[in-house]
């Protein structure tokens, strides 16, 4: 049985070789990134912008982090033998696609009603 990826919950799927990996980037990944990185991943995300501050072992990285949720136990090196049948500009279009899945739009109006005006607080008395 093969597993998909669920775009819904922020994964992406990347096929190197004849293997399809499953990249998922939610809290717990990147608390690992950012402690591994000791950078915070607003800065992370903007790396994807400025291919000039784009370095191989912060995308090794990132990959690695994002493997774990399914496929923990990945280390560092397979990380980087995975980018290196793929190919870096694929990793780095794939992490910038995996980064970006896991800060979901939320559902945001200009004016968000507040508990004062009833919402959350039952029947209205």
């Amino acid at each position: 049985m093969t597993i998909a990826a669920n775009p819904l919950k922020g994964e992406t799927e990347l096929k190197a070789g004849e293997e399809t990996y499953i990249l998922a980037l939610s809290i717990n990944e990147l608390v690992r990134l950012e402690q591994l990185l000791d950078v915070g991943i607003i800065e992370i995300a903007e790396w994807f912008n400025d291919p000039r501050r784009i370095r191989v072992g912060n995308m090794r990285a990132i990959l690695w982090a994002a493997l774990q949720r399914h496929h923990e136990g990945t280390t560092l090196e397979q990380a980087g033998d995975i980018i290196s049948v793929v190919g870096l500009g694929q990793i780095v279009d794939t992490l910038g696609t995996a980064v970006q899945a896991s800060f979901p739009e939320a559902e945001t109006s200009a004016n968000p009603p507040t508990a004062s005006q009833g919402v959350g607080t039952g029947k209205a008395s």
